[in-house]
């Protein structure tokens, strides 16, 4: 997945080489990822801020494939959420910032460059930790 993008008639999820259309918000569908991987998004999410000292735009790991960085506040309509290992390259574009994903597609966002690439950083120390506890766990 790339990423998740809510409009008025629900969520756009969009693949490498897809896109579908569900009716459920975005939150919604974040919230079932969560219980497929056996945790609630608010267990998540909490234990995310905790443990890496995140006070707004909290990513969200689901699993080796997918750790989400919203682009806003998670209940708010105008939020993508980006899978950040889909993600190639960022540029500034003005007061926004440009997403290159490995399928070469390119997405503007609503958040500056400089703060994009700040959680862009917490999302390497999330991953790098969850791939040591899995580890651990092996």
């Amino acid at each position: 997945m790339l990423y998740i993008k809510q409009d008025s008639q629900g969520a756009h999820l969009v693949y490498e080489n897809y896109t579908t259309h569900t009716n459920k918000a975005s939150i919604s569908i974040l919230k079932l990822l969560c219980q497929s991987v056996l945790v609630t998004y608010e267990a998540r999410i909490l234990t995310t801020k905790k443990q890496f000292k995140i006070h707004t735009l909290t990513p969200l790991y689901i699993n080796t494939k997918m750790l989400l960085i919203p682009t806003g506040s998670p209940r708010s309509y105008e939020t993508i959420w980006i899978n950040y290992l889909s993600i190639v390259s960022i540029q500034p574009y003005g007061k926004h910032t440009v997403v290159l994903f490995n399928n070469l597609t390119e997405l503007e966002i609503p958040i500056s460059y400089n703060r994009f690439k700040e959680k862009l950083k917490y999302c390497k120390i999330i991953y790098d930790y969850m791939e040591d506890a899995q580890t651990q766990i092996i």
